[in-house]
């Protein structure tokens, strides 16, 4: 519900006013979309969720622009956040791994 939360308040920020796209309709796009994000047709939906998540808000009568760059930025801090601290991630196992290997000369 978190991620709702997300795309809610970047609705609302951005300018997609209850009067185009309230609770219900958002809620109602972002979890049809959840589940079509989750069939493996791209790696993490990327592609398909946004042209989903936007024509769905449109749909519902919200402006293109503000709907479309609502849906980029939830995307944006939905999905970078877990590449970075898997980057991180990737960097110190390496570098520990690389610190505890024995160095036996045969480079």
């Amino acid at each position: 519900m978190t991620v709702f939360v997300v795309l809610f308040a970047c609705l609302r920020v951005l300018g997609v006013p209850s009067s185009q796209v309230g609770i219900t309709e958002a809620f109602a796009a972002w979890a049809v979309l959840r589940l079509l994000g989750s069939l493996p047709i791209t790696p993490g939906g990327i592609g398909i969720v946004e042209l989903g998540l936007a024509g769905a808000l449109t749909g519902f009568g919200g402006r293109r622009a503000p709907v479309v760059a609502s849906v980029l930025v939830y995307r944006f801090l939905t999905i970078a956040p877990t590449l970075v601290v898997g980057l991180w991630g990737v960097v110190a196992w390496r570098f520990e791994r690389h610190r505890q290997s024995p160095d036996l000369g045969l480079r």
